[in-house]
């Protein structure tokens, strides 16, 4: 128990150390007026610094992993829980560095097997060292690759692997000891086989919970292995290049004009009275937080402008500016402006202002939306919490994207997701934690459930 104690409070040293060093700069700077030049170099590196200290931390206080049980009240388990809690705040603290170039040598760096040209989105779970990605994998986003199970008090730790070329899907799910073979794929909102050998699911696909074998699918041609598995060096170089400011960036400016913030209260005490301080304290950060805001829509519209049915291969400036605008939208558009308007009648006025379509008394209690221009949503719709518009898939290391069309009286449940091409008619609604397929269309006032969803 004391040692349990020690490790929690150990926590907000270990995250707050970058900070302070980082914040420590960031004060002399905006006092010698250098902040505008620096302030990005600073950004690089508080997200370096956190990096190689969950690094420093994991490797202090657990070591090399590998399979075994044991007890969730031993020192072994909250030693493991230290590592977890570190990583699983990465998610948060240095958000942006997901999805980029630079993930696959952090993960190595914190004992994973990754192989070479492999793509590494957010990862919500992960044991590093039992972790084997084969080379040019593609993990997309929130996926929990590796967690362990508890049964009845014990933890139980054992081997992951995904073979070369496979595709894991948003949200899919491959548990601890869980192993799927070369060139497959686990759909959105999926879990792999558990019956199967590794060689079983070499070159086969895999939809739902429990999953469902896919005997086609759609492929994407008409690229070459330049553009998706094999780039040449310069785009290579181009591609880290973007992506710096893609990691930056966000953490910029919010710094920036939270100093000026800080500033213009600091010149306020003592000349003002309480309220009157607090209400221009209060009027002035709002103003900041639509900065923010107007800062990421007018970057889509220079960077992309209107999206627009496509495909475009990985290695392509088209997908790292996308990545880069939804990384102004994740880490500062939405934190600091629209959270704030989540389960409101205002919440779609930002994405209006992105390019979306969106009727009236539209409710919404989810930001998860990319191509904003591709979504249309009629009339007295209801997406609740956290549910996915997804205009777009990542499959071969293609994006494609096209239209999606929700029409007037729908209802969109918690945590599910609606896939590109397909369309929900009047008064139609879709369960919680359900996937409506890419394609597919369900019917006027009628209800569906399920991964894929079922009608029901």
């Amino acid at each position: 128990m004391i040692l349990a104690m020690i490790v929690v409070l150990a926590i907000p040293l270990f995250i707050s150390l970058p900070t302070i060093i980082s914040g420590y700069f960031i004060f002399n700077l905006y006092r010698w007026g250098g902040i505008a030049v620096a302030i990005i170099p600073i950004s690089a590196f508080y997200v370096i610094s956190f990096c190689l200290s969950t690094v420093l931390v994991k490797w202090l206080a657990l070591g090399k992993s590998k399979e075994e049980e044991f007890s969730i009240y031993s020192v072994k388990y909250v030693r493991k829980w230290l590592v977890d809690t570190l990583l699983h705040f990465s998610l948060i603290a240095v958000r942006t560095v997901y999805a980029t170039i630079y993930v696959p040598a952090w993960l190595r760096l914190l004992g994973a097997k990754v192989g070479r040209r492999a793509e590494v989105s957010t990862v919500n779970q992960i044991s590093t060292d039992l972790l084997h990605i084969g080379k040019e994998s593609f993990l997309a986003d929130s996926v929990s690759i590796g967690a362990p199970v508890i049964r009845r008090g014990i933890m139980y730790l054992k081997k992951t692997g995904i073979g070369d070329r496979t595709f894991i899907g948003n949200s899919a799910v491959l548990v601890s000891g869980r192993e799927v073979g070369d060139n497959a794929l686990v759909g959105v909102l999926s879990t792999p086989p558990p019956d199967l050998s590794i060689a079983q699911t070499n070159n086969t696909s895999w939809l739902g919970s429990p999953p469902m074998f896919l005997p086609r699918r759609q492929i994407a041609e008409g690229f070459t292995d330049k553009q998706t598995y094999a780039p040449p060096l310069y785009m290579i170089l181009l591609r880290g290049f973007i992506e710096f400011f893609r990691v930056t960036l966000p953490l910029a400016i919010p710094t920036l004009l939270i100093m000026m913030f800080y500033h213009f209260i600091g010149i306020k005490v003592g000349e003002e009275s309480t309220l009157k301080l607090m209400w221009h304290a209060t009027l002035y950060f709002a103003l900041v937080s639509c900065a923010m805001a107007l800062i990421a829509v007018a970057a889509k519209w220079i960077l992309i402008g209107r999206y627009k049915p496509t495909q475009k291969p990985l290695w392509s400036t088209y997908v790292w500016r996308n990545e880069l605008v939804n990384s102004l939208c994740e880490s500062m558009a939405y934190p600091y402006f629209v959270n704030f308007l989540l389960g409101t009648p205002f919440c779609s006025f930002f994405f209006k202002l992105m390019g979306s379509s969106f009727g009236k008394r539209v409710f919404m209690e989810t930001t998860e939306i990319t191509e904003f221009d591709l979504v249309k949503v009629k009339d007295n719709v209801a997406l609740n919490f956290g549910c996915t518009i997804q205009t777009h898939l990542f499959e071969d290391r293609v994006m494609k994207m096209s239209y999606l069309h929700i029409m007037q009286d729908c209802s969109v449940g918690p945590m599910a997701v609606v896939l590109y091409n397909s369309e929900m008619q009047q008064a139609s609604s879709l369960s919680g934690l359900s996937l409506l397929m890419k394609g597919e269309v369900l019917p006027a006032k009628t209800h569906w459930q399920g991964s894929p969803a079922r009608q029901g």
